[in-house]
Order: structure tokens, then C-alpha cells, then sequence
């Protein structure tokens, strides 16, 4: 009689990881719904505050100019957060329907971002203070605008950003 070996362990489902996450972040700030944390958007307000200071400080352009897009789990990563850890789990838990929607908000407010740093950069190079402090105003709204319509996702919500605003930044306008 041949003795046969037990079937390996299944994988935990995406449900039943879900549920233990849900039951790990008590006490952490992780939407219990989302499975996201604010604190991610903390790597966008730094950006918007460069973007604002920039005008009257010119010698912070090496500052804004080092900022880059970070993904969500590369921020807790690299937070330091005793929470990190949890969070990034959280994150690849998450419900798709408010994943996705964060995702692809996070990609244009990256487009935005980067686009932001170029042409902020370029006018604190030529010197012309009265388009860096417009530029800098229209850019920083544009970003406020998609850092609170990620916020509204991570908590649950949404909310709805001007998207000609979006493309008249992008292109330049």
C-alpha cells in the first residue's frame, strides 16, 4: 500500500486575505472599506508645497526638481512607517472598484506632477517671476484637485476633478 502525501496548502483567497487585513488595521490609518491609507498622499502635498515656494525660493528647484513619482507601495516602502508593511498588504487587497479608480488617478496626477516640475524648473531658470507664481498657482490647484479626488477614493468617495483643467496644463495652457 503506497502512503500518499497530503495535498499542498491552498493559497488564501483574495477574500479571506482581505478579511484578515480588514482585522490587522485596527488602530492604523487604512480606510477599513478601501483597504488605502492617506498617507500616501503625503508625497504629493510635499510636491505641491515645493511648487508654491518655488516662485520667492528660487534655490529650492534642485529640491523640486529631485522629486519623482513613487508607487503607493514604494512610499511605504520607503516611509519608515511601522505600518508599512501592513498598508502595501492592504493596498494588493484592496477592492478593484476603488483600486482601479485610485490606480488611474495616481497616473495622471503623476503625468500632471512630472509636467508640473519640468515647466516650473524651466521658468525659475529664465527668471520670469510673474509666470512662475501663475504657473506655479494653476499647477498647484490642478494637484490640490487630484490629491483630494484621491483622498475621496481612499475614503470611500469620489469626486470629480475638471478634466479641461487637467488638459489645458498638460498642453501647456
Amino acid at each position: 500500500m503506497t502512503e500518499k502525501t497530503p495535498p499542498p496548502p491552498s493559497e488564501p483567497s483574495r477574500h479571506d486575505r482581505r478579511e484578515r487585513v480588514r482585522a490587522a488595521i485596527n488602530g492604523f490609518p487604512i480606510h477599513p472599506e478601501t483597504l488605502l491609507a492617506t498617507d500616501y498622499l503625503n508625497h504629493f502635498n510635499e510636491l505641491v508645497m515645493l511648487l508654491e515656494m518655488l516662485p520667492t525660493m528660487p534655490e529650492l528647484a534642485s529640491d523640486l526638481q529631485a522629486w519623482w513619482p513613487m508607487s503607493y507601495p514604494e512610499h511605504f516602502e520607503n516611509s519608515g512607517l511601522s505600518y508599512g508593511e501592513l498598508a502595501n498588504e492592504a493596498y494588493r487587497c484592496a477592492p478593484l472598484r476603488y483600486r482601479c479608480a485610485f490606480d488611474s488617478t495616481v497616473t495622471q496626477t503623476n503625468r500632471v506632477a512630472l509636467k508640473s516640475v519640468k515647466h516650473a524648473c524651466a521658468l525659475a531658470r529664465a527668471d520670469i517671476p510673474e509666470q512662475a507664481e501663475g504657473n506655479a498657482a494653476d499647477a498647484s490647484q490642478v494637484l490640490r484637485d487630484l490629491i483630494t479626488q484621491l483622498g475621496s477614493i481612499i475614503n470611500g468617495g469620489a469626486s470629480i476633478v475638471d478634466q479641461r483643467s487637467i488638459d489645458d496644463l498638460l498642453n501647456g495652457g
